[in-house]
């Protein structure tokens, strides 16, 4: 669940003309990873 939120993110700054990659840091995405807690993974 978490990886489509960041993918929809990274497509919303790909419009913006901003390089998602370089503005996320890799240690968020590692967060999303292990999923949110305020997320229930069903």
């Amino acid at each position: 669940m978490g990886l489509s939120k960041a993918k929809k993110l990274v497509l919303k700054l790909k419009e913006q003309g901003i390089k998602a990659e370089l503005c996320i840091p890799r240690s968020h995405l590692h967060i999303n990873n292990q999923g949110p807690k305020t997320e229930p993974q069903s």
